[in-house]
């Protein structure tokens, strides 16, 4: 079945188990009218499944349900709150960037260092690595940054399976949390699991010029080629993969 959590399509099962209670084998739940129903209401992020035991349901009296709607909607929460710590702290991270430089310069995007095989565009033609902050301990995730794989970071898929990918071709300019040697998670004072989702998974993180949202909202960086992406206010993304490949997105703006 599909509702949605917190605006996030959410995919599950529901199960019942119905007991015979010693009823003879041709006496099943059908023959007793037992039906099993489940009702979801996306609007109200809400969903349920009941049985109804019939006229002669006494004999189907041993019931009980797991619902799976509960079960995933415990790890969506866990994992939106998780990745809501992180991007508090990487939005602490620029603002404390900012106020630590002398010459703070409200054109500076303060959310990583420059990429060292990319200059992008940069405002008036110039090279984008200008206006990015290079006192920062956190490297610039565009796909040529220092140490970064230097590939689209494509999440891994929640099913546990270490070769399957979801969105290879979706996430440009992410890196996984821990790219650069933990340069991350190390300079917000994080560790490995506070950046890894309910499913087990790391979470990426984007501030790169071409790094996309789970709405296809793109980054804005001064290393964008996109003029209207070069000014500020800058800002970056954290992303986390849900079954089903849906991506959760927590959007992050540079105050200063």
């Amino acid at each position: 079945m599909e509702t949605q959590y917190d605006g996030y399509p959410l995919y599950y099962h529901d199960v019942g188990f119905l007991s015979t209670n010693g009823a003879p084998g041709k006496v099943t739940p059908a023959t007793q009218g037992v039906t099993y129903t489940c009702s979801v209401n996306p609007s109200t992020e809400q969903s349920g499944c009941s049985f109804q035991l019939g006229t002669n349901g006494g004999q189907h009296d041993l019931v009980a349900n797991v619902s799976g709607y509960a079960i995933e909607a415990h790890l969506y929460q866990e994992t939106l709150q998780k990745m809501q710590t992180v991007a508090k702290a990487y939005a602490g991270y620029f603002t404390t960037q900012y106020l630590a430089n002398t010459t703070r310069d409200v054109d500076i995007d303060y959310f990583a260092n420059i990429d060292t095989a990319w200059d992008g565009c940069g405002p008036d033609g110039q090279g984008g690595n200008a206006y990015m902050d290079t006192s920062s301990t956190i490297p610039n995730s565009g796909n040529g940054s220092n140490g970064g794989p230097g590939f689209a970071f494509p999440g891994e898929s929640p099913d546990g399976d270490n070769v399957t990918y979801y969105g290879a071709d979706g996430l440009n300019d992410t890196q996984p949390a821990t790219w650069d040697d933990n340069a991350f998670i190390n300079s917000l004072g994080l560790s490995e699991s506070d950046v890894t989702s309910a499913w087990g998974f790391l979470m990426g993180v984007a501030n790169g010029p071409n790094a996309p949202s789970f709405d296809n909202a793109i980054d804005r960086d001064p290393l964008s080629c996109n003029s209207n992406l070069q000014s500020p206010p800058y800002t970056a993304f954290i992303f986390a993969w849900a079954p089903n490949a849906v991506l959760l997105s927590d959007s992050i703006v540079g105050t200063y």
